[in-house]
């Protein structure tokens, strides 16, 4: 928590595209001695089979960053949905890991790991509500919000 209060209070009255500048960020951090948490993930995808089996390709994944918003999507009967979540890695870089799960047996739940461009945070963009959620993003102008 102490990296994302640091985060908001390196990027206040920073324009929205310099809020991305990671080779910046990245300097502040190692100016400032900071040391982010290991993350472990996992990508691919495992499925339990109705024999009760687990069949799956997860591969490890893991690197030093920091969660900065997490949000999920249910559908249907709240027994699939959608994890997203935002971490922003020690060199600057902003990743979104994607959960696409499923409770049911036979359906795959996949993991992936998605690399994030400043436009999907934008309004309409695919990461539109972590964004905000993480402070990235500043509130929308009138305009926006009125074509929105």
């Amino acid at each position: 928590m102490i990296q994302y209060v640091l985060i908001q209070t390196l990027l206040a009255g920073k324009p929205a595209r310099a809020r991305f500048n990671q080779n910046w960020l990245s300097k502040q951090f190692t100016r400032r001695g900071i040391k982010m948490e290991k993350q472990r993930l996992v990508i691919g995808s495992r499925t339990i089979l109705r024999s009760g089996h687990v069949q799956d390709n997860l591969r490890p994944v893991e690197f030093e960053g920091e969660l900065l918003a997490s949000h999920t999507d249910f559908s249907g009967d709240d027994t699939r949905g959608i994890t997203e979540s935002l971490y922003r890695t020690l060199d600057g870089r902003l990743v979104v890991y994607v959960e696409d799960w499923s409770r049911w047996q036979g359906e795959p739940t996949i993991y992936r790991l998605v690399a994030v461009e400043d436009d999907d945070f934008e309004p309409g963009g695919r990461f539109e509500l972590l964004g905000r959620q993480a402070g990235l993003v500043g509130p929308l102008s009138l305009d926006q919000a009125l074509n929105g």
